[in-house]
């Protein structure tokens, strides 16, 4: 009799253990704010502002500054790098790996002693997940969510989708988000296609600590990334002897800083992108009936392409004679009242336009 309520009690208890885990479960893969939404994600990447000639002259970037891209349009050396050194079983695999999960924590619980070193064992799911959300507190219920939340992703997408997703959002050192833009600011190629494979090793290699790995300010720890990076892809059949020591021997060729600066404009650059951003921001307020916020958020992520009536050259030679102020003098504002200017000096207006 005993045995059996002794039986009894941990049914209960594990059946209130799976009610408990089944709730948390709902509640850590519920995403209100969409960020784990890969069809939003997709969304959320900077508007671009061309001339009369179809040329690019702008970009107006929120928080990074991404220009998306899909999967057909990255080379296979793009995603093979990716998967090589940060996930090689990612297109088998379930979005967790069973195995380095179960030894990750063994190890973690034994104070490293099993293995010797921390140990990580984060798939591509699981880094999009921490990528998107933002969460990053260190604690094992965190590790739980994103395990869980990686199972979703994958449940819910195909492994392409996926891969899609973490290629245009992973960072790539400061504002820079996404290969495509990593690929126009380090290498100022504007077609994946045009990377070669040790161009994609090297892009595969900043991610992992975009301070570190940047190859504008640490080339030597770059190379012996990338080059790493390309020894994996040899060794997991990916790349033939002869592409491999081609790869591994090319030299690190970066765009000019003066290039790296095109696609990092803002609105301060010109007048008349300052125009455009007002015009567009009320057109898209009357149009769609957006608020002003709606509307800068959409210009900053939407993706947007704003085809402008703009001749570079033309305005660049107006703004700099609005600049010199040669052919008129600038009208003083008199008793001008500024209570945190002790000498309430006149000011005056400096005029400016846009054609």
């Amino acid at each position: 009799r005993f045995i059996g309520c002794l039986l009894c009690v941990c049914v209960m208890a594990a059946s209130a253990g799976a009610v408990l885990l089944s709730l948390y479960v709902v509640q850590v893969t519920e995403d209100p704010d969409g960020k784990l939404d890969l069809d939003e994600q997709k969304l959320k990447q900077t508007s671009i502002v061309y001339d009369r000639d179809g040329n690019e002259v702008n970009t107006f970037a929120g928080e990074n500054n991404r220009i998306w891209r899909d999967i057909s349009a990255m080379p296979e050396n793009l995603q093979n790098a990716v998967i090589a050194v940060e996930d090689k079983d990612f297109r088998s695999e379930p979005g967790i790996n069973v195995k380095r999960t179960i030894a990750a924590a063994l190890n973690e619980f034994t104070g490293n002693a099993l293995l010797g070193s921390k140990q990580g064992a984060s798939t591509l799911e699981q880094q999009l997940v921490k990528n998107l959300t933002g969460d990053s507190e260190q604690d094992i219920l965190r590790k739980v969510r994103e395990i869980f939340r990686a199972l979703g992703l994958d449940n819910r997408y195909e492994k392409d989708t996926i891969l899609e997703a973490y290629l245009n959002t992973i960072s790539l050192t400061n504002t820079v988000a996404g290969v495509q833009a990593g690929a126009t600011v380090y290498f100022n190629v504007d077609e994946l296609s045009n990377l070669s494979a040790a161009q994609c090793a090297s892009i595969a290699a900043i991610t992992k600590n975009p301070t570190a790995y940047n190859p504008y300010t640490n080339p030597e720890q770059h190379l012996q990334r990338r080059n790493w990076i390309l020894k994996l892809m040899h060794d997991q059949g990916k790349l033939t002897d002869a592409e491999y020591e081609a790869a591994r021997t090319a030299p690190l060729v970066l765009a000019e800083e003066a290039e790296k600066e095109v696609v990092t404009h803002t609105s301060n650059n010109s007048y008349f992108t300052d125009a455009v951003f007002e015009a567009v921001t009320q057109q898209l307020m009357a149009d769609r009936g957006l608020t002003q916020k709606e509307a800068h958020s959409l210009i900053y992520n939407g993706g947007l392409r704003i085809y402008a009536t703009v001749d570079p050259e033309v305005q660049s030679v107006m703004e700099n004679v609005w600049l010199e102020g040669k052919y008129w003098e600038p009208m003083p504002i008199e008793n001008y009242d500024d209570p945190n200017d002790p000498d309430d000096t006149p000011r005056t207006i400096t005029t400016q336009a846009a054609g």
